[in-house]
């Protein structure tokens, strides 16, 4: 959630090319951006989440988790679109199907979890 929020961010402020917006972040010119480089370019460019959030977000982005952030790691939390994984409904045990059973409203096998690889449903 806090890297959606960055990268919102980042994309009102992006002149667009990544390695000129990671080189913004990168103050000393050592080709890599610390949580406090990272923190206070944040900050001038009127970040509005606070000092924690942002660490949040600094070590979701550190891949590596070497406590500095490299110019892969930046393009891929804030460049490339992240592929959110599609959630299952959830599915009620047998025993939970049983405990609410309600003989106005059936259920389906298809509806019922049945805890193992059983071929009810086909």
């Amino acid at each position: 959630e806090l890297v959606k929020k960055r990268k919102t961010e980042m994309a009102e402020h992006e002149d667009g090319d990544i390695d000129a917006q990671f080189e913004r972040f990168d103050l000393n010119s050592d080709a890599e951006i610390s949580q406090l480089e990272f923190v206070k370019v944040c900050k001038a460019l009127g970040s509005n989440l606070s000092k924690e959030e942002l660490a949040q977000v600094f070590y979701t982005v550190d891949i590596n988790g070497d406590g500095t952030l490299q110019k892969e790691e930046f393009i891929k939390a804030f460049k490339e679109p992240r592929k959110e994984k599609k959630k299952e409904p959830h599915k009620p045990t047998a025993m939970e199907a049983a405990a609410n059973y309600n003989p106005k409203r059936p259920i389906s096998a298809k509806m019922i979890n049945w805890g193992g690889s059983s071929d009810f449903t086909k």
